[in-house]
């Protein structure tokens, strides 16, 4: 099986704080006699949708999302966690109440807050990831290249020092210290095993990249 796992953006896409918008413009249509059909995009920050956070997002001298090789795409080692977290609250390491492989590659966190999508609290009241949980993924799996979840943010308006410190964490990166990648707004609806095999995140690449709209790839034999 072979699926999406990323949002498909239109106008209604909920973005963080509510704040920005992505537009879609019809720039020429055969219908009105042009040789082809195309449109505009007009995004009011590349933090929209399902989309992947780069070092650069927090970190001057951080990499960009174009300074990664293809290879940093594709992940054979995947991890699914049901966190079950229906309500804004932090999330605890005690949250994880199974056994992941120290060579995991890629986490996918389904807290189930992706059915509040069309509502008003998936961008105003939502979970958050605890500091102490930011630190455990950083220093206990070591071949762990991103994560990826179903709310809007790492950062939540009920605790935005810790969205922004477990941000820091993950992205940190140094000689001896890899980057954790961060996609935000990951979409699970179509997900009915929890056996992932195979996941290619493609970014939207462009210059200067600190984040970009991402579209999510995941093959699963069950």
């Amino acid at each position: 099986m072979i699926l999406f796992l990323s949002h498909v953006l239109n106008s209604k896409t909920p973005t963080y704080g509510n704040r920005d918008s992505f537009k879609i413009k019809k720039k020429t249509s055969i219908e009105d006699g042009d040789t082809a059909n195309t449109s505009s995009l007009a995004f009011s920050n590349n933090h929209i949708g399902t989309h992947i956070d780069a070092p650069y997002h927090f970190y001057n001298k951080g990499s960009k999302l174009a300074d990664f090789d293809a290879s940093m795409w594709v992940f054979n080692k995947v991890k699914l966690i049901d966190l079950n977290c229906l309500v804004a609250r932090e999330i605890k390491i005690s949250d994880i109440n199974e056994e992941i492989p120290l060579d995991t590659e890629l986490i996918l966190f389904k807290t189930g807050f992706e059915k509040y999508r069309n509502s008003e609290c998936y961008w105003n009241n939502y979970p958050y990831f605890s500091v102490d949980f930011a630190n455990y993924l950083k220093t206990t799996f070591k071949s762990l290249r991103c994560i990826g979840f179903d709310t809007i943010s790492l950062t939540s308006p009920i605790n935005k020092e810790a969205g922004k410190t477990c941000h820091k964490i993950l992205l940190s990166e140094s000689n001896e210290e890899k980057p954790i990648l961060i996609v935000e707004d990951v979409s699970f609806k179509n997900v009915k095993s929890k056996i992932i095999d195979k996941v290619i995140i493609s970014p939207l690449l462009y210059e200067n990249c600190d984040g970009s709209p991402v579209t999510i790839i995941a093959f699963s034999k069950h």
